[in-house]
């Protein structure tokens, strides 16, 4: 089923991104209205103006001009190239609500046909968002062909991929595969004054929420590892430095003295690794390798020959007590889970 919700700029979308659904991801029963979510915002260097619409609807409009976009459009956010873009719809589209499943809220239509549903968090003194990575999808369902019920489709030279699965089947493999198909956020600064409580009692910008949603964002930057085997030393530290940056960039968005000590543990971890190795371009340098090991298994004895690498184990070791601390004040605290941390060695 299609609601010709999106007109020629589907262009935009690279062959393999374009996904649609014959069932609705959510159900008019999980939306929620926010206040706070209305007004203008800045992403990246465009701006956009989120209105309400009736009881709890909202309009989502570009207010610069974009690729395929022109001032006053109304528009979705999709995730191209690992880029936030905007696509602009067709004429009389349905509108956006705001939508709770399990501890995430997401923008979404609440119809079938193009799916651009898009995760929503207040961490930090503004908005976060990141839409679905449709090609991390796709790619999925390529090679676990069972894991959701879908079809491809051709239309030209763009494969389209058409879930057919029922809506309780759809929110469970997203919730299942949340960290996957919605990964880093990106910040979006508020124009202008709000009149809207800050830290409304509840909804997604109240403390509790806030709180879980920065340690969210703090885990999904910190649970992948830049650190490949064929890297060598110099490109550790690159990777490292740039890892670093984006944990640091998260640490003004924990409200919670806890979650601002773990980003600031697990930054000192990558800062370690800068300083200490070697700026040498040697692939298959025996240090790169002995340093994923100590990260997959930060309990163990260093050899004598990897000495170079003790002041990260002893940083590593402090971060993950640190975070693993945190997560139980942070659930004791706000009565919810927050999971531990987990690093994840990239390949």
């Amino acid at each position: 089923m299609r609601d010709g919700t999106m007109v020629a700029a589907l262009a935009l979308l690279c062959a393999g991104c374009w996904t649609e659904t014959e069932h609705p991801l959510f159900e008019t029963k999980d939306a929620r209205a926010e206040p706070l979510l209305e007004g203008i915002w800045k992403i990246d260097d465009q701006r956009y103006l989120i209105a309400r619409q009736g009881t709890d609807a909202y309009r989502l409009t570009a207010l610069d001009a974009g690729e395929g976009v022109e001032p006053g459009d109304e528009v979705r956010w999709i995730l191209s190239q690992w880029q936030v873009k905007a696509l602009k719809t067709a004429d009389k589209a349905p509108p956006l609500r705001l939508v709770k499943v399990c501890e995430h809220y997401f923008l979404d239509t609440l119809s079938g046909g193009l799916v651009c549903t898009t995760r929503i968090s207040f961490a930090g003194p503004g908005l976060r968002i990141v839409p679905l990575n449709t090609e991390w999808l796709k790619e999925y369902l390529r090679k676990h062909p069972r894991a959701l019920k879908h079809k491809v489709r051709r239309e030209r030279d763009t494969e389209i991929l058409v879930l057919n699965a029922d809506t309780k089947d759809l929110q469970q493999f997203v919730l299942e595969h949340l960290d996957d198909l919605f990964g880093f956020s990106v910040p979006g600064e508020r124009v202008g004054k709000t009149f809207a409580p800050l830290f409304p009692e509840k909804g997604p910008a109240d403390k509790g929420q806030r709180a879980f949603d920065a340690w969210y964002e703090f885990r999904q930057v910190g649970r992948v590892v830049p650190i490949y085997p064929r890297n060598s030393c110099r490109e550790v530290i690159e990777n490292a430095e740039v890892q670093a940056r984006q944990l640091r960039a998260l640490v003004h968005d924990a409200l919670d003295a806890e979650a601002a000590d773990s980003l600031r543990e697990l930054t000192a971890v990558y800062d370690t690794i800068a300083r200490v190795l070697p700026r040498r371009d040697k692939r298959g340098d025996p240090l790169v390798e002995g340093l994923r090991d100590l990260l997959a298994h930060p309990e163990d004895k260093l050899p004598l020959e990897l000495r170079t690498l003790a002041p990260v184990q002893e940083q590593l070791r402090k971060a993950l007590a640190t975070a693993t601390k945190a997560s139980a004040a942070l659930g004791k605290r706000y009565d919810r889970t927050f999971a531990s941390l987990k690093l994840g060695l990239s390949e």
